[in-house]
């Protein structure tokens, strides 16, 4: 906004940059001659739906950075815990390779599975249970849209609107519930993730609100773990849906850029090498081989690679009063109620929007 031209490109984290697009400060990137974003090293859908209108786009998201796949959201499993109180852990894998993992089965399989290890009559710690996450709010962004729930369309000219209130999103609720609030299920609210090493101490099925690089930090844990998408909500929805956590590294080019088609080259360059080069030898050997340890959690991670993706609501929640975030509130107070956390957000989010698109249009 001083007029520095210093900087040809940026990067940032997505939750902080991206209410920042509406100040009329970055360079629409589909006028740079260099830049095909068809080609497979762009996230082409992820910038669609992150975008206000259809004739823009600002934020840069693909390859260039091993970072988008590194916090997509995932689902660890302890296969050894699996086999003792369920059965084989590859009737788990079997279900998500034909399409068949859904919020319904995952609820069938932690049922049953809490157990009063210490013997103290009181749900704590340090008894086993069949699904563990830390704060019920921010646990819930992953299940939420990963049954492909929208929360906002599209008109002619791109520009979103709210579409709240549908029987999947009331329905992905209801479902929802069901896992957190499960008797086996124990939902860690307080600062400090203690989840972790629940699970690494062998004391839960299923741990939410991972992100896939956490496999690393998995590398020395003694039972036999693997990986899993989020589930569909139901059998009927074609293909699974990995959300990108907020934290992910989005790019920009400042809007007075002194070089915007040399620096549409590189980035272009840059983004197809990576494709080439630097995410398949994180991807292929890195996660796929010193992380996991059998080979059907690396098909997991091909299921989770073409999946990802977000929620415009999500994305944009800072700036529409949370709307994107309904889940969160639903979850925290084990509510199916949809219509009504709607309704005392409603208006309010549509201003915000309304407030939203009027500053893009009158910068660009």
């Amino acid at each position: 906004m001083a007029g520095d031209t210093t900087y040809d490109y940026a990067v940032a984290q997505q939750f902080g940059l991206i209410s920042t697009v509406v100040d009329g400060i970055y360079y629409n990137f589909l006028d740079l001659p260099y830049i095909d974003i068809d080609q497979p090293w762009w996230c082409s859908s992820y910038m669609d739906e992150i975008a206000i209108g259809s004739d823009k786009k600002f934020f840069f998201f693909g390859d260039y950075t091993t970072h988008m796949l590194y916090v997509a959201m995932v689902l660890f499993i302890n296969k050894t815990l699996y086999e003792n109180a369920v059965g084989n852990p590859d009737e788990l894998y079997a279900k998500a390779l034909e399409g068949s993992w859904t919020m319904e089965s995952m609820e069938q399989n932690i049922k049953g599975c809490y157990s009063d290890l210490n013997g103290d009559s009181t749900i704590d710690p340090e008894d086993q249970f069949g699904f563990a996450t830390y704060y019920a709010d921010s646990s819930t962004d992953a299940f939420a849209f990963a049954t492909d729930i929208h929360l906002t369309g599209r008109d002619e000219n791109g520009s979103p609107y709210f579409t709240m209130g549908t029987e999947r999103q009331i329905k992905a609720a209801e479902l929802m519930n069901r896992i957190f609030w499960n008797e086996s299920s124990y939902i860690h609210q307080k600062d400090g993730d203690i989840t972790g090493e629940i699970f690494k101490n062998g004391r839960t099925l299923i741990l939410g609100n991972q992100v896939l690089g956490g496999a690393r930090g998995l590398r020395d844990m003694e039972d036999e773990f693997g990986i899993l998408p989020y589930p569909k909500l139901d059998e009927l929805q074609e293909k699974y849906r990995t959300v990108v956590h907020d934290c992910a590294s989005i790019g920009v080019i400042p809007v007075n850029c002194a070089h915007p088609d040399e620096t549409g080259a590189v980035l272009e360059a840059m983004s197809s090498e990576s494709w080439k080069y630097v995410v398949p030898a994180w991807y292929e050997t890195a996660l796929k081989i010193k992380y996991v340890r059998d080979n059907i959690s690396a098909q997991m991670v091909d299921i989770i690679h073409d999946s990802v993706s977000t929620e415009f609501a999500y994305v944009y929640y800072a700036s529409l009063a949370n709307a994107g975030m309904i889940y969160r509130n639903l979850a925290t107070k084990n509510s199916n109620d949809f219509m009504s956390e709607w309704a005392k957000m409603e208006k309010s989010a549509e201003k915000k929007l309304e407030t939203l698109i009027a500053a893009y249009l009158e910068n660009y």
